[in-house]
């Protein structure tokens, strides 16, 4: 069933297209980006963080939401995604693309795709390489999240080499692993990061090999998933998800692995984001806690 859409005209934001399928909403800018700018519930709570537009619209927008930029981190990542995006409606879901990069000739596009028993988007992520240059890149996928959360990520336990190292924590400058909003549990099964905005930022990564993160904010809860590769190589010391606490929000960040991207190739990363309400008198200081919530998630 195809879900249902809306084409509107936001007063902050201008053009949006509003898709709701099953009990979820998204809210996806077109007049510039592509952003999603909002998941929710249908009529509940945003849990995505966004900004107000400056009045000046050149330059490089932090409209917040959710976006896509080049990995790894470079000038080219932050290139304006400020023109008028096309989209075409797909059989679950939408689809947006934006205009061609001049600087580069790389090109992304966003599927948003739905499913209506559940409160799941499947975000497919493509990048093309329009130019006449061979280049070495990945996808980098970034969600802002409203601050004062908790953040769970977990920690690689599959069984491997035990001569070989398994687990990679890359801390950023600034960023220490004595700060008091990060916590590694005492079983070694989860990290907690609590979303706690202060003038000193904190970012780290790790190479999630069960590809998952939970964020939990009042009664909205968030998964997210993807898919972590062993064999390939990831930017960041190969870390594939990241994480940032800024004055602002909470980042949640997934990587596609590198690759050598010949003229006229695309390359693809997938997400899946999940709402569930927040079990009640949830214990996220333990890792029976967490251990217990993750099961309940409903």
């Amino acid at each position: 069933m195809t879900p249902t859409i809306k084409e509107w005209v936001h007063p902050q934001y201008g053009r949006c297209v509003t898709i709701s399928a099953g009990p979820v909403t998204a809210l996806v800018t077109i007049e510039r980006g592509p952003r999603i700018l909002s998941y929710s519930f249908s009529e509940g709570e945003n849990i995505l963080y966004t900004e107000a537009l400056p009045q000046k619209q050149t330059g490089f927008l932090s409209m917040g939401g959710h976006r896509v930029a080049l990995s790894p981190e470079q000038e080219n990542s932050y290139y304006p995604d400020n023109e008028p995006v096309t989209y075409t409606i797909l059989e679950n879901g939408v689809g947006f693309t934006a205009p061609r990069q001049k600087s580069s000739g790389l090109q992304f596009s966003m599927d948003l795709l739905f499913n209506e028993k559940t409160a799941d988007m499947m975000i497919v992520h493509t990048l093309k390489n329009h130019s006449k240059e061979r280049i070495h890149a990945g996808i980098w996928s970034i969600t802002m999240l409203l601050p004062e959360g908790i953040l769970l990520l977990p920690q690689n336990t599959a069984p491997g080499d035990e001569t070989a190292p398994s687990r990679i924590l890359a801390f950023w400058p600034g960023s220490s692993p004595k700060d008091h909003r990060f916590h590694l549990g005492e079983n070694d099964q989860y990290i907690r990061v609590d979303a706690l905005c202060e003038n000193r930022p904190f970012t780290m990564g790790i190479n999630n090999q069960p590809g998952w993160a939970v964020y939990m904010k009042g009664k909205n809860t968030l998964l997210q998933r993807y898919v972590h590769n062993q064999g390939a190589w990831y930017p960041n010391h190969g870390c594939s998800f990241r994480t940032a606490v800024t004055e602002n929000c909470l980042r949640m960040e997934t990587f596609s692995p590198l690759f050598w991207l010949e003229p006229g190739n695309t390359i693809r990363h997938a997400e899946n984001l999940s709402l569930f309400q927040t079990p009640q008198n949830a214990d996220l200081k333990t890792e029976a806690g967490i251990h217990d919530f993750l099961e309940n998630l409903q």
